[in-house]
């Protein structure tokens, strides 16, 4: 337990816009098992890439080609048709970020978060992540490193992004995406990355790193929307 990290209340919200992007080919995620899927990836092999399109483009003229369907709907409206086909080119075009989080629209993302996932999270209309796999809500409050101590209850080094849970609730490299619960900020991709006191007050659900006081008193206490994206493996 990390007792040298600071938690702090605050008022005022902000927001710093990262636009997040990634190599136009990557790998299906592996928490989309069970049946899941990783949109763009129609053939169903991992990956999306030029094969995808080729797949997509053959069932279009003929719509007997055999695909993942739910993976073809890019633009997430129910239907697979020439728009989505129009995305999946512009996303191996990188014409559109093909990792990080991103609206259905392709336009940045306001996100304090500095780190990255993997692969894309894709977010509905709301702002909020399509696929996930536990929602939880409750208050969050903000800290950061008031005595330098360079590392977190898990070892990992404190960066935005880094979140303190309850690790018997949110285990500990749970990945994780948050934002406000009126959907004004989004904190963005994180990882459950330490712990605090606040823990057995049972009153917070996540406490979130920042890199200054005055980050700390900008945020404040807040109600947020805290999606599991993957558990640790």
């Amino acid at each position: 337990m990390c007792k040298r990290f600071v938690s702090l209340l605050m008022a005022l919200a902000f927001g710093v816009t990262v636009l997040l992007t990634a190599p136009a080919v990557w790998a299906a995620d592996d928490a989309q098992a069970d049946g899941a899927y990783t949109l763009g990836d129609v053939t169903g092999d991992g990956f999306v890439n030029n094969k995808d399109y080729a797949r997509l483009k053959a069932f279009l003229a003929d719509d007997t080609t055999a695909m993942t369907e739910q993976a073809a709907d890019l633009n997430q409206d129910g239907g697979i048709s020439n728009k989505d086909l129009a995305r999946l080119k512009k996303i191996l075009a990188q014409d559109v970020p093909a990792g990080g989080a991103y609206a259905s629209s392709g336009e940045e993302v306001e996100a304090i978060s500095t780190l990255l996932p993997d692969s894309t999270i894709w977010l509905d209309d709301t702002g909020a992540p399509l696929q996930y796999v536990q929602k939880l809500t409750g208050s969050a409050t903000a800290y950061y490193d008031a005595y330098n101590t360079g590392l977190t209850a898990s070892g990992m080094k404190p960066q935005k992004g880094c979140v303190a849970v309850d690790p018997k609730k949110i285990p500990y490299g749970t990945q994780l995406y948050i934002r406000s619960a009126d959907g004004s900020i989004v904190y963005g991709y994180a990882i459950a990355a330490d712990t605090g006191g606040f823990v057995s007050s049972g009153k917070t659900l996540a406490d979130l790193y920042f890199d200054t006081y005055d980050e700390c008193i900008q945020w404040g206490r807040r109600d947020i929307e805290l999606y599991i994206l993957r558990w640790p493996s």
